[in-house]
């Protein structure tokens, strides 16, 4: 296995969709110590979900503070407010340096806690567990590159492997390059969204072929079932 990139900046190329038909408003953005941005997703209405490594500092090797971090959930007019954080927890307790494979980024994700409930009005996006999405559409939203107003989906990845349990997610086909980190993988159910992972790495593999890998949802359906879903103050 050749050395996996993160995907700080994830870029959606053309065939990619502007965030038009699906109700996307529980995606936002990360803003990082206004050096860099991801994507993240409410999972509740105080917690969002997205890739560790987003919130990891590799100069110093550490990460950031939570005071650096910030939240801006997506509307379709842009007239949201940033929401500072509260704290966050990680599942790994670095980014890995040098060669690693796909197996080491399994504990990429983070759980991030705002400083204060979005409005109950923005879409709080569900799991869904692994052994329950082998035959869906998937779909992944993201800011692009230099954006930070305009939030873009693609419909054109699928799986290159068939998942499994305890193994990170591959994907082919996938419009995506570099740009932002941590955006949901999901799948369209009976026209709802569900959360399935979060984008960590990509790699062009032995062949050429480049693959996007995902932390699968199981890895933190235990941390999100724990967070109440109760929007008052």
């Amino acid at each position: 296995m050749k050395k996996l990139r993160l995907l700080f900046l994830i870029f959606f190329l053309a065939s990619s969709v502007y965030a038009k038909e699906y109700n996307f408003t529980g995606v936002g953005l990360l803003d990082v110590a206004s050096k860099k941005t991801c994507t993240a997703t409410l999972v509740s209405p105080d917690t969002v979900l997205t890739a560790a490594h987003c919130v990891f500092d590799v100069k110093s090797s550490r990460y950031y503070p939570p005071k650096y971090i910030q939240f801006k959930p997506y509307t379709k007019n842009n007239d949201a407010d940033y929401i500072g954080v509260k704290t966050y927890t990680v599942g790994m307790k670095g980014v890995p340096k040098g060669n690693f494979t796909q197996d080491d980024l399994m504990g990429d994700w983070a759980l991030i806690t705002l400083k204060q409930k979005v409005d109950c009005s923005l879409n709080r996006l569900s799991l869904l567990a692994q052994d329950k999405y082998n035959n869906h559409t998937l779909v992944v939203a993201g800011y692009p590159k230099g954006s930070h107003n305009q939030l873009v989906s693609d419909g054109s990845c699928e799986f290159a492997l068939k998942p499994t349990k305890g193994k990170m997610l591959r994907l082919k086909n996938c419009s995506l390059k570099h740009g932002e980190s941590g955006a949901p993988l999901m799948v369209l159910i009976d026209g709802k969204l569900k959360v399935i992972g979060t984008i960590s790495a990509g790699v062009n593999d032995s062949k050429g072929r480049y693959r996007v890998f995902a932390v699968p949802s199981d890895s933190f359906t235990k941390k999100v079932a724990k967070l109440s879903q109760t929007c008052e103050q």
